[in-house]
């Protein structure tokens, strides 16, 4: 914002005041250089000399800026009248709301705009006038809810488009002045000036005048902020990241602080964990969570619980951010020992091995490729991974980014993109983090074969991988710290068909192989389910997993999952529900409900394929 304010622009009085004001230099302009060679002589004779070169126009570009954010609430507006009251000493920071506007205005809206900004703007430069240390007046312009002001989704009919059609073209028309350092544009129906007195009017005067025009607004997957729609403003762009785990820490501090109220011992050691979970909570919540507790606990100590029900920790967030997921460990993955095993050793997951890697000067690969069956656990493969980093760096928390190709297929141009970018940039942000791509090959196959728009995206994504690489590089102690570190998992079953690019070095390095479990694998998960199912007091789980392995040879984790609930659904048909599920239950649906899924010749392609 600070290189938004640099530059001077001018506003009149009257649609005339600049024109006026250029007609007096131009006939200045002989008496200006009949001072000029005066002051060449006064040099020649060593004198000194002083000219007050104020009146001359300063002609630089203005400037404007988009900021936005994917989660509303999150303090954009508060942040950007900060900045510009405390780091900038604007004279006069004005906060432009749509929906006001647009309720006291109504059709008139777009006219309103113009001279509510224009009356600002100039009531300023005249305050600023009178005060003889002041050169130039300083405006910071927040468009709030930036957004609503354009026509992103109206369509033909709407009684408000031709509105706000009117407003992008007077926003369009008033940042391409700014720039240009013309005038700051006059309204072009000025039925009214709130701002100005009418005999004020009647003076023609131009005043210099410093503006920072700033819109806010909220995008939830990144689309509307690369449309043309919000190219108006012409300026730069900047995105508001999701508050870190240390981030949203100091700011539970500090509103707990503000709040006055007291944490137990056990509050105060549960705290780092209890906001890494807390991810809804940014912007204003940090008050709302804060005013909460205090009506909760009033003048006692707030402990763990107190914590927990005011962060919703137990129950449904208000908002999930897409760094939120379902925590899972090896431990709950049953089977694929070997994938486990590959993957523990490929990304370095144990803090001794890291800090081995890194007096080798080496480190853990970024990328690794899962490939293999369906339904054989790679996403919860994934979720492990991500479970395994959160335990590494202690009490706070991982994200985890999950992206499939209906998530990333977007119908606008450019938007697909965007998501990509977008995710590696939050990864980033809330590290460390796991982004797991599934489906990888139906969106990033051969660029020659997959026309223009996969071609895009699989380039995208090439460049995020390389840049997870040079964060790395940057960044030497990632090497054997855990806090920054971006892990990239891909899921396919066909990997013939991604593009080569993807598995070269510093990109994918490793691939593991996730087959279908062996019969010690089978046991083992039914060992995870059964352990969750009420069994009849005649059946232990011991006898129940040794018999059933045998009959699921072939089968997927998926598979075996369907088993145990078909079983389950057969227990409670059967009338007698309160006793549990028996063998028999487990071999009817075997027998009559579940289809192996897995395909001979295509288990055979994966077991053979090398990269």
């Amino acid at each position: 914002m600070s290189a938004m304010l640099s530059n001077v622009s001018w506003v009149g009085t009257r649609n005339d005041s600049k024109r006026r004001r250029e007609k007096r230099e131009k006939e200045l302009e002989s008496a200006v250089a009949e001072l000029d060679s005066y002051w060449s002589a006064m040099i020649d004779a060593k004198d000194e000399v002083r000219i007050d070169n104020e009146a001359l126009p300063l002609l630089l570009r203005e400037g404007a800026l988009l900021v936005s954010n994917s989660t509303p609430n999150s303090g954009k507006t508060t942040m950007v009248e900060s900045i510009a009251n405390e780091r900038l000493s604007c004279d006069t920071v004005h906060i432009v709301s749509a929906s006001s506007l647009f309720a006291k205005y109504g059709t008139q809206s777009d006219s309103a705009l113009e001279i509510m900004m224009h009356d600002t703007v100039l009531a300023s430069a005249i305050r600023a006038r009178s005060n003889k240390d002041c050169q130039s007046a300083k405006v910071c312009i927040i468009l709030d809810h930036f957004e609503s002001f354009l026509p992103l989704s109206r369509v033909g009919g709407d009684p408000y488009l031709p509105v706000l059609n009117s407003m992008a073209s007077y926003l369009s028309k008033l940042s391409s002045s700014l720039r240009r350092g013309v005038e700051f544009p006059y309204p072009s129906c000025p039925l009214y000036n709130i701002n100005l007195p009418r005999e004020a009017r009647s003076i023609p005067v131009v005043l210099p005048v410093r503006v920072c025009l700033v819109g806010v607004m909220t995008c939830n997957d990144g689309s509307a902020l690369f449309g043309s729609a919000v190219d108006v403003l012409g300026g730069g762009r900047f995105k508001v990241p999701l508050p870190t785990d240390s981030v949203r820490l100091r700011c539970l501090e500090y509103a707990f602080d503000l709040a006055d109220i007291s944490l137990s011992a056990d509050a105060k050691k549960s705290l780092h964990e209890l906001s890494s979970m807390a991810t809804w909570v940014c912007g204003g919540g940090f008050k709302v969570v804060a005013s909460e507790l205090k009506s909760r606990v009033g003048d006692r100590l707030a402990n763990e619980q107190d914590l927990k029900d005011v962060l919703r920790i137990d129950k449904v967030l208000v908002r999930q951010s897409p760094s939120a997921f379902d925590p899972a460990k090896f431990s709950t993955v049953g089977g694929n020992a070997l994938a486990k095993k590959a993957l523990d050793d490929a990304l370095a997951l144990d803090p001794k091995k890291r800090r081995l890697l890194a007096r080798l000067g080496l480190r853990p690969p970024s990328g690794v490729l899962l490939y293999g069956p369906p339904g054989n656990g790679k996403t919860l493969l994934a979720k492990a991974v991500a479970s395994q980093l959160r335990a590494s760096r202690g009490s706070s928390g991982s994200s985890f980014v999950a992206l499939k190709a209906s998530d990333i297929v977007r119908p606008e141009i450019g938007n697909s993109e965007k998501l990509i970018v977008t995710a590696f940039e939050q990864a980033r942000v809330n590290a460390p983090s796991v982004i797991f791509i599934d489906e990888f090959q139906a969106l990033f196959g051969e660029r020659d074969s997959g026309g223009f728009i996969l071609g895009q995206l699989a380039s995208t994504l090439l460049q995020c991988l390389d840049d997870v690489s040079r964060w790395a590089e940057i960044s030497p102690a990632l090497q054997d710290d855990v806090d920054g570190r971006i892990v990239v998992l891909g899921a396919t079953n066909a990997p013939w068909m991604i593009d080569k690019a993807f598995l070269r070095p510093r990109r994918f390095d490793r691939v593991v192989h996730v087959s279908l479990p062996t019969v010690n694998d089978i046991e083992e998960i039914l060992r995870v389910h059964v352990r969750r199912m009420k069994l009849a007091k005649s059946t232990s789980i011991d006898e129940i997993c040794r018999k059933m392995k045998t009959y699921c040879l072939g089968f997927s984790g998926a598979d075996i999952a369907a088993l145990c609930r078909a079983s389950a659904v057969r227990c409670l048909s059967s009338g007698t529900p309160h006793e549990g599920v028996t063998e028999h239950h487990f071999v009817s649906a075997y027998m009559h409900d579940i289809v192996r899924s897995s395909n001979d010749t295509l288990v055979k392609r994966l077991a053979n394929w090398h990269p």
